[in-house]
């Protein structure tokens, strides 16, 4: 999954900085569950977190018009 750089601020505004750490081009979030990297890949941020939960769920892109 990737978001905008403006989005994925959005998301970090929403976290505590104590489970953030923060490298050049990767954020990292420590949750409960796991911890959560977020790599900088151009313009977005990009995770590998939750690919593996919608695994069976098969998108169908379409144009918008």
């Amino acid at each position: 999954m990737c978001l905008t750089a403006q989005s994925f601020g959005l998301l970090l505004s929403l976290v505590s900085m104590n489970n953030l750490t923060v490298e050049d081009g990767r954020v990292v979030v420590h949750l409960p569950d796991g911890d959560v990297h977020w790599l900088a890949v151009g313009a977005e941020w990009c995770t590998g977190a939750g690919e593996y939960a919608f695994s069976d769920i098969t998108v169908v892109p379409q144009q918008i018009s």
